[in-house]
């Protein structure tokens, strides 16, 4: 197999870019007008045209009108308003093919850093350096299996003996009608065997078909001795299957074997880990094997000295956080208290973002009483939330009608557990008014006992007055008394004074002056509790 790197000519670089062009257009409300080219469009050979544009994807749904609009693969018809979220797609890393026959080549290549959800890998493929390049129709590079999938190697298949291929991978997404990618990786290429009757090389050391552990030069050809290209340090964790692909060049292939080369002697690995000749690290180490093991990697295929490279394992375990400070605020039969945050990392502390959604399991000690919630006073209560593919972190409320020091834990399979003490105090009995500067006449305030819904009278404002006044919290002797103790506490009004009015963290009660009621009737909530105002001349 040959191998290698070739820069664009110009006259390459102009038969890509042709003169396909395709745009797509879409207006967005208020916040002015966007627009955007896709970065391919295909001619009806089903050759790739590359457009110079950002790299930026703009994943939008607008409601379709009248007008044309040409996404990449497809063409549509439409115009109207919408929302977009910016989503920034990274070249993939240094590709590479090895593992050739007379009729496939396996292409491996680096992960595009911060590809979404969803997202995947466009392999395209050329018999010129710099193209024009096609899809890839065949085998497992093709688009309808890589553009679903994270996986970064591929099997190309249906090709012709002895012949030189090149190739480009772009990271991609697919939005329900267009196909967006990346710039490409570097451009690399490979040749498949020419066929059986291998015994020997030219340029280098005889190799008969029967040597162990190496694969044959093909006759007339100039051997590559093989260098290991890939990382030299990966992270298992405990419980979670884990794999890595040391990857070399070379021609023939090389073989892979851990063992021993001046400066490097292997560990022994855990159980349930292997390294097989063909590269692959893999497998579920167990919680007994944490700790830091040396893989001394050696590629070989015959030709020149071995590829080697000191290669580093560590196994970690993965653990849960409640990564937000602890809580403490009265009881409630839902959850006001939050948002706190889960947080999956690994034991060193570094968050994991990595793998797919992760379901975390919600519980409290004591349990009586106690409730959680994806929102604040969620009315329907939950027992776990789940952090999504691709991010490391979840949030939830808590809330507990038993006062005290509930410990709040968070748990799933393979994971450590995490925990953290709340403060949970005695609720106040009710919301309360306060008289401020700035009412007109001299208003009169007199309120019932404070309740969860209670009413309030004011009267002396005057034919066309109102009153200024603040909130609080009221213990049943309508005293002041702190709600929330860690974070603010928002109460939304209704009715004739305006908006909302936040009591502060460690307070009892708004600033003066907060609300203004005019005559008539108000309505002040927060969470459980009502507060009515009446106003009158």
């Amino acid at each position: 197999m040959r191998r290698g790197r070739h820069p664009r000519s110009a006259a390459g670089r102009r038969r890509v870019l042709g003169g396909a062009v395709s745009s797509v257009r879409a207006k967005f409300g208020q916040g002015g007008a966007h627009s955007w080219r896709p970065k391919h469009a295909t001619t009806e050979d089903g050759r790739i045209r590359r457009l110079r544009t950002p790299l930026v994807v703009f994943v939008c749904g607008f409601a379709l009108a009248a007008g044309t609009a040409a996404f990449a693969y497809t063409t549509t018809s439409g115009s109207g308003t919408g929302r977009a979220q910016a989503i920034t797609l990274n070249a993939p890393g240094v590709g590479s093919a090895s593992k050739p026959t007379t009729t496939s080549l396996t292409l491996s290549w680096g992960a595009s850093s911060g590809l979404p959800p969803g997202g995947g890998y466009l392999v395209l493929r050329s018999t010129s350096s710099g193209g024009p390049y096609a899809k890839i129709s065949s085998g497992t590079c093709q688009q309808a299996t890589t553009l679903v999938s994270a996986t970064t190697t591929c099997t190309d298949t249906g090709l012709t003996a002895d012949t030189t291929y090149y190739y480009e991978v772009e990271a991609a997404y697919y939005n329900v009608s267009a196909l967006w990618v990346s710039a490409p990786d570097s451009q690399f290429s490979a040749t498949t065997d020419q066929g059986p009757g291998i015994s020997g090389t030219t340029g280098g050391a005889p190799v008969t078909s029967g040597t162990t552990g190496q694969t044959p030069v093909p006759p007339g050809t100039t051997g590559q001795a093989p260098v290991i290209t890939s990382a030299s340090s990966t992270s298992f964790f405990v419980g979670t299957p884990g794999t890595f692909q040391a990857m070399a060049s070379g021609s023939p292939a090389p073989t892979f074997s851990n063992t021993a080369f001046s400066g490097c002697t292997p560990s022994t690995l855990p159980s349930g880990v292997t390294f097989s000749s063909g590269g692959l690290l893999s497998g579920t180490p167990g919680a007994a094997a944490v700790g830091t093991y040396t893989v001394c990697i050696n590629a070989a295929n015959g030709v020149g000295p071995s590829g080697t490279q000191t290669f580093t394992l560590s196994i970690e375990t993965e653990t849960l956080v409640i990564s937000s400070p602890a809580v403490s605020g009265a009881t409630s039969s839902t959850p006001n208290l939050g948002p706190m945050t889960v947080r999956r990392q690994s034991g060193s502390g570094t968050p994991i973002a990595t793998g797919g959604a992760l379901t975390v399991n919600l519980t409290s000690s004591p349990s009586t009483g106690a409730t959680f919630g994806t929102t604040q006073f969620a009315s329907v209560p939950v027992t776990s939330v789940t952090i999504p593919s691709g991010q490391s972190t979840a949030t939830f409320w808590y809330g507990s009608t038993t006062t005290g020091t509930p410990t709040i834990t968070a748990s799933a399979t393979s994971y450590v557990s995490g925990a953290q003490l709340e403060t949970i105090t005695t609720a106040p009995a009710g919301l309360g008014m306060a008289l401020a500067t700035g009412s007109t006449g001299t208003p009169v305030i007199s309120c019932g006992p404070p309740s969860v819904s209670d009413t309030c009278n004011v009267k002396g404002v005057g034919t066309s007055g109102s009153v200024v006044f603040s909130v609080a919290f009221w213990n049943s002797g309508q005293s002041p008394v702190v709600y929330s103790a860690t974070q603010p506490s928002t109460i939304n009004e209704t009715g004739s004074s305006l908006g909302r009015v936040t009591v502060n963290a460690n307070a009892s009660s708004s600033s003066p002056n907060a609300l203004t009621a005019s005559l008539g009737t108000s309505r002040l909530t927060f969470g459980p509790y009502i507060l009515t105002i009446n106003v009158s001349s």
